[in-house]
């Protein structure tokens, strides 16, 4: 979408119902804060990002969904990321370590490689492995969704950079129906962001033995 028609959610809540027209769930009582997965433009707006979401953060990690319930038009509720500031979802992010945030694309001549951005450079390139491992293509950088914007949604969390995937449109109504190989993407995001947990606590760990 080229233009959005509503330029922040003070606009679209004084144009649109609440539990009509879109609903937002949030998930974080009792789950750990290490990250959260957030599909900012789910439901019908951009479809399977809502369901990708929901895996990865399983019952364990912070969920964060604002999914279009229209029966048709949902793409006019697409509020772009760096303009994303409904309350809750400031909020619940901002008390997060790291956001992932799920999108979708157009395929513009391009069914199957996902691209990866935001600012936390480190666990895109985790991401692009693991996800590669998994026999799905990946980019970074050289794409028109690179998520470097501090004000994007995806980077409000605690430590200021996040990640961002944009998945095709073919390859989101494949994996809609195909829950084997959702599941094997579901498995290559939780390892990623397992694996960027596990560094960062030795890093921590290794610079707490330097101080003393």
């Amino acid at each position: 979408m080229s233009q959005d028609l509503y330029p922040n959610y003070a606009a679209l809540k004084e144009a649109r119902k609440e539990g009509t027209d879109y609903k937002i769930t949030v998930l974080s009582e009792g789950r750990s804060t290490d990250f959260i997965a957030i599909a900012p433009h789910g439901g019908k707006i951009e479809s399977c990002t809502s369901e990708i979401a929901r895996e990865v953060a399983s019952d364990l990690c912070c969920l964060y969904l604002f999914e279009g319930t229209m029966r048709n038009a949902n793409g006019t509720l697409h509020i772009t990321s760096t303009n994303f500031d409904e309350p809750r979802a400031l909020e619940v992010v901002q008390n997060c370590q790291t956001a992932i945030a799920i999108h979708g694309r157009r395929d513009k001549g391009d069914m199957e490689t996902i691209y990866l951005g935001g600012l936390d450079q480190q666990l895109v390139k985790i991401l692009a492995t693991c996800l590669n491992e998994a026999n799905f293509k990946t980019q970074i950088g050289g794409h028109k969704f690179p998520a470097v914007d501090q004000a994007n949604i995806c980077n409000r969390c605690a430590t200021g950079g996040g990640v961002q995937l944009e998945l095709p449109k073919t390859l989101r109504d494949s994996l809609l129906i195909d829950h084997r190989a959702r599941g094997e993407l579901v498995l290559a995001i939780r390892g990623a962001l397992n694996s960027h947990i596990q560094l960062n606590s030795d890093l921590r760990a290794s610079a707490s033995k330097i101080s003393v």
